[in-house]
């Protein structure tokens, strides 16, 4: 059965946190690399904008693209992943 989150142990939830950010993390770079590679990686990215667990079965990590750079950052990605799913279309 999946730990929910928060989970009232500290270690536990400690590790779900690093499990998320790492999955997060890893499915920026796999849908948006040029983006990514653009502003210094997911991670710089996700430092950079922030973000927080939100509460799931497992947890997930929730970038705040809310700011303005987020919101281009966020556009980016989006241009990103259409592009390639419009280029196997033609």
């Amino acid at each position: 059965m999946p730990v929910p989150y928060p989970s009232p142990d500290l270690i536990t939830e400690l590790a779900l946190t690093l499990a998320a950010f790492e999955y997060t993390r890893r499915s920026l770079e796999q849908t948006a690399p040029a983006t990514c590679a653009e502003h210094g990686g997911a991670e710089a990215i996700m430092l950079k904008l922030g973000g927080r667990m939100a509460p799931h079965a497992k947890g997930w990590w929730s970038v705040d693209f809310t700011t303005a750079e987020g919101q281009m950052i966020h556009s980016q990605m989006m241009q990103e992943q259409q592009r390639r799913f419009r280029e196997c279309g033609e």
